[in-house]
């Protein structure tokens, strides 16, 4: 476990003597993006309505290429590029067990050439320096307090790259860390070196000095509260089965679901999958999205598989539509999430964390469809007045109904098992609530 720390600590090492050579950081990858790979948006905005190619970079938002939350062949493929690229003894990781990520339309570590202040990257440089080269503890406190100023960096944000590039001397606060701590009673409240290292000695006389098991430690924790914290008992799950069944009274099993729940749920279905993958399908919304176009990438689903389950209203608080920053941000976090299986809560969290970081109030059916849609093997849309769920605990403000998953076998010629989560839970401070979309059954 942490193979990672190893390949992480000989590049933060070799990234510094590239201050004053960013052109070659920017060159190399632009090599990695013509291969295939997945790397950081490398175009700039000089001006609010105009285009150029990057051409500064500071050693954080370099690291974020390896950081992003990709799936572990991705993230191995651009640590094996930049191994053969730039002759690291290091080995590939094998884990990364511990690391924050953050989100691929998030990953700059400055704002818009027309938005930063051309002090910027310098000030980023020379925090990193001054950790890498003198310590985090003979860093001048006024390098992190101008970080913290920058556009689009925060505290979790800029703690997570010092750790990225110092795993044993920096704590990473991202909002699982954040919680982890809560819970063992030390609280985090960030404004300067001061209370930064407030928040580290607290932790090491109370927890560990091994920073990178801690931030392991929080991942977990936050999984297990989120597990513990679910009561999900049977008389709740006949309850969501019986108000499924008053839907469809000659359903049996999924093995023989009836004519009504064939009629009502599966031919228009899959009709309209079929015509998601005639307009090119997953492949062809991940395109748009890295054209800058993610409004024609939603215009694939909207054409297709919405059919009418999600209402048009819905599109734009569910996913912000009408925003093409945010909506580009969600759907790319959509599509990270579905490259897999579903595995459990966790396999959601970049859509939730996109849903929170922007603000939005998203529609149970809209965000059924969409999963659907990119992979329909595991996630089954139903129309949500199928499944009243004013009985659970409608009363506790805390509760937060996320999604629900229904497992289908449906089919004989076809026998597809799509996976069964019937009611998911997901708790998450700050989360704003799932909302029902109206419509009559």
């Amino acid at each position: 476990m942490f193979t990672w720390r190893q390949i992480h600590e000989e590049t933060a090492s070799k990234l510094l003597a590239y201050e004053n050579r960013q052109g070659e950081l920017i060159a190399l990858l632009e090599q990695m993006e013509k291969q295939g790979l997945n790397v950081i948006p490398l175009t700039d905005h000089p001006k609010q309505d105009s285009d150029s190619r990057l051409t500064s970079i500071d050693p954080f938002t370099f690291f974020a290429v390896f950081n992003r939350q990709l799936t572990i062949q991705n993230r191995r493929r651009n640590w094996q590029f930049l191994k053969d690229a730039w002759d690291l003894k290091s080995a590939v990781p094998n884990d990364f067990h511990g690391i924050p990520t953050i989100t691929p339309q998030n990953s700059w570590f400055f704002a818009w050439e027309h938005r930063r202040d051309a002090e910027d990257i310098p000030r980023l440089w020379r925090l990193a320096r001054a950790v890498l080269e003198k310590g985090w503890q003979n860093c001048a406190p006024n390098l992190f307090a101008e970080c913290l100023e920058i556009h689009t960096v925060g505290v979790a944000k800029l703690t997570t790259g010092l750790f990225w590039i110092a795993p044993t001397q920096m704590l990473p606060l991202p909002a699982t860390t954040v919680q982890y701590l809560s819970a063992k009673g030390i609280t985090v409240d960030i404004s300067d070196k001061a209370s930064y290292d407030a928040v580290m000695n607290a932790v090491r006389s109370r927890l560990s000095g091994d920073f990178i098991m801690e931030s392991h430690n929080a991942w977990l924790h936050c999984q297990a509260e989120a597990d513990l914290n679910f009561d999900f008992s049977e008389d709740l799950k006949d309850g969501i089965w019986n108000a499924f069944r008053k839907g469809f009274p000659d359903f049996v099993d999924f093995s023989n679901p009836g004519e009504k729940f064939h009629d009502a749920e599966v031919a228009y279905k899959r009709a309209g999958l079929a015509k998601f993958e005639k307009l090119g399908g997953r492949a062809e919304v991940a395109r748009l999205l890295a054209a800058n176009d993610p409004a024609g990438a939603l215009g694939v689903i909207t054409k297709s598989a919405a059919l009418n389950i999600a209402s048009f209203q819905s599109w734009r608080p569910s996913l912000g539509s009408d925003q093409p920053t945010i909506l580009s941000d969600v759907l790319n976090a959509l599509l990270m999430a579905t490259e897999g299986p579903y595995q459990g809560r966790g396999t959601l969290l970049p859509v939730f964390d996109a849903i929170v970081r922007n603000g939005l109030k998203p529609a149970w059916d809209t965000l059924s469809v969409v999963l659907w849609a990119l992979r329909p093997t595991d996630y089954f849309p139903i129309k949500i007045s199928y499944l009243p769920i004013g009985f659970l605990k409608k009363e506790d403000p805390s509760i937060r109904i996320a999604f629900f998953n229904v497992a289908f076998e449906i089919g004989a010629e076809q026998r597809k098992f799509y996976r069964s989560q019937v009611c998911e839970e997901y708790r998450r401070d700050g989360l704003a609530p799932i909302t029902r979309t109206r419509r009559r059954g």
